[in-house]
Protein backbone atom coordinates (compact mmCIF):
# COMPACT_ATOMS: atom_id res chain seq x y z
CA UNK A 1 0.00 0.00 0.00
CA UNK A 2 1.23 3.46 -0.97
CA UNK A 3 1.41 6.13 2.38
CA UNK A 4 0.58 9.54 0.44
CA UNK A 5 0.56 12.68 2.48
CA UNK A 6 -1.20 16.05 0.85
CA UNK A 7 -0.31 18.96 2.25
CA UNK A 8 -3.24 21.61 0.83
CA UNK A 9 -4.92 24.45 2.70
CA UNK A 10 -7.98 24.28 -0.10
CA UNK A 11 -10.45 21.48 1.37
CA UNK A 12 -12.36 21.48 -1.94
CA UNK A 13 -8.43 20.54 -3.84
CA UNK A 14 -8.11 17.81 -1.25
CA UNK A 15 -11.19 16.43 -2.29
CA UNK A 16 -10.55 16.26 -5.28
CA UNK A 17 -7.18 14.85 -5.12
CA UNK A 18 -9.17 12.15 -2.92
CA UNK A 19 -11.51 10.85 -5.80
CA UNK A 20 -8.61 10.95 -7.84
CA UNK A 21 -7.14 8.25 -5.99
CA UNK A 22 -10.72 6.39 -5.44
CA UNK A 23 -10.47 6.86 -9.81
CA UNK A 24 -7.22 4.96 -9.57
CA UNK A 25 -8.23 1.83 -7.76
CA UNK A 26 -4.83 0.87 -5.82
CA UNK A 27 -5.18 0.65 -2.00
CA UNK A 28 -3.38 4.06 -1.26
CA UNK A 29 -3.40 5.85 2.57
CA UNK A 30 -3.75 9.33 2.37
CA UNK A 31 -3.07 11.44 4.89
CA UNK A 32 -3.92 15.23 4.61
CA UNK A 33 -2.85 18.39 5.78
CA UNK A 34 -4.11 21.83 5.40
CA UNK A 35 -0.86 23.89 6.01
CA UNK A 36 2.78 23.34 7.07
CA UNK A 37 2.38 24.13 10.31
CA UNK A 38 -0.04 20.99 10.42
CA UNK A 39 2.17 19.02 8.33
CA UNK A 40 5.48 19.67 10.27
CA UNK A 41 3.77 18.73 13.47
CA UNK A 42 2.30 15.36 11.86
CA UNK A 43 5.69 14.72 10.02
CA UNK A 44 7.26 15.04 13.75
CA UNK A 45 5.95 12.15 14.70
CA UNK A 46 8.55 9.39 13.81
CA UNK A 47 5.58 6.91 13.26
CA UNK A 48 4.29 8.83 10.33
CA UNK A 49 6.49 8.02 7.16
CA UNK A 50 4.82 8.58 4.24
CA UNK A 51 5.92 6.96 0.26
CA UNK A 52 5.33 10.23 -1.47
CA UNK A 53 4.63 13.93 -0.22
CA UNK A 54 2.55 16.23 -2.60
CA UNK A 55 2.86 20.02 -1.31
CA UNK A 56 0.96 23.16 -2.13
CA UNK A 57 2.80 26.06 -3.13
CA UNK A 58 0.54 28.63 -2.02
CA UNK A 59 -0.86 28.27 1.48
CA UNK A 60 -0.83 31.11 4.63
CA UNK A 61 1.68 31.17 7.40
CA UNK A 62 4.16 29.08 5.57
CA UNK A 63 4.22 28.52 2.18
CA UNK A 64 4.84 25.19 0.44
CA UNK A 65 8.98 25.96 -0.23
CA UNK A 66 9.62 26.92 3.28
CA UNK A 67 7.46 23.55 4.49
CA UNK A 68 9.46 21.75 1.64
CA UNK A 69 12.99 23.30 3.52
CA UNK A 70 11.66 22.12 7.16
CA UNK A 71 11.09 18.46 5.48
CA UNK A 72 14.42 18.05 4.28
CA UNK A 73 15.34 18.58 8.02
CA UNK A 74 14.08 15.67 8.74
CA UNK A 75 16.96 12.85 8.13
CA UNK A 76 14.28 9.91 7.70
CA UNK A 77 12.21 11.83 5.26
CA UNK A 78 14.97 12.90 3.09
CA UNK A 79 14.39 10.22 0.59
CA UNK A 80 10.82 10.44 0.55
CA UNK A 81 9.93 11.50 -3.22
CA UNK A 82 8.28 15.27 -3.08
CA UNK A 83 5.70 16.78 -5.62
CA UNK A 84 5.06 19.82 -5.76
CA UNK A 85 0.92 20.28 -6.44
CA UNK A 86 0.00 23.75 -7.41
CA UNK A 87 -2.26 25.86 -9.46
CA UNK A 88 0.87 28.01 -10.04
CA UNK A 89 2.32 28.47 -13.64
CA UNK A 90 5.57 29.55 -12.49
CA UNK A 91 7.93 27.79 -14.48
CA UNK A 92 10.81 26.49 -12.43
CA UNK A 93 14.03 25.02 -13.67
CA UNK A 94 14.03 21.01 -13.27
CA UNK A 95 17.63 21.47 -11.59
CA UNK A 96 16.28 23.85 -9.54
CA UNK A 97 13.59 21.94 -8.32
CA UNK A 98 16.12 18.90 -7.97
CA UNK A 99 18.38 20.54 -6.11
CA UNK A 100 15.49 21.22 -3.72
CA UNK A 101 14.80 17.56 -3.41
CA UNK A 102 11.74 17.31 -5.67
CA UNK A 103 10.63 14.54 -8.06
CA UNK A 104 8.25 16.22 -9.92
CA UNK A 105 6.24 19.71 -9.96
CA UNK A 106 2.61 19.55 -10.74
CA UNK A 107 -0.35 21.71 -11.84
CA UNK A 108 -3.55 20.82 -10.62
CA UNK A 109 -5.14 18.72 -13.07
CA UNK A 110 -9.17 20.39 -14.50
CA UNK A 111 -10.45 16.62 -14.07
CA UNK A 112 -10.87 14.27 -11.83
CA UNK A 113 -9.96 11.44 -14.49
CA UNK A 114 -6.73 13.36 -15.96
CA UNK A 115 -5.54 13.85 -12.00
CA UNK A 116 -6.09 10.39 -11.64
CA UNK A 117 -3.85 9.50 -15.11
CA UNK A 118 -1.16 11.56 -13.73
CA UNK A 119 -0.90 10.52 -10.11
CA UNK A 120 -1.02 6.84 -12.05
CA UNK A 121 2.40 7.80 -13.71
CA UNK A 122 4.03 8.98 -10.65
CA UNK A 123 3.10 6.01 -8.74
CA UNK A 124 4.57 3.99 -11.04
CA UNK A 125 7.85 5.83 -11.53
CA UNK A 126 8.05 5.70 -7.37
CA UNK A 127 7.45 2.11 -7.47
CA UNK A 128 9.91 1.43 -10.23
CA UNK A 129 12.60 3.38 -8.39
CA UNK A 130 11.53 1.37 -5.36
CA UNK A 131 12.24 -2.02 -7.06
CA UNK A 132 15.73 -0.66 -8.56
CA UNK A 133 17.05 0.34 -5.24
CA UNK A 134 15.89 -3.43 -4.17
Amino acid sequence: MMNCFLIDDDPDDQDFFSLALEELGIQVSLKKAYSGIEAMELLNDITFNPDIIFIDINMPRMDGWECLNEIKKIDRLKAVPIVIYTTSDNYFRESDLKAKGVMEFVTKQPGISSLAVLLEALFEKINAKRSYAD
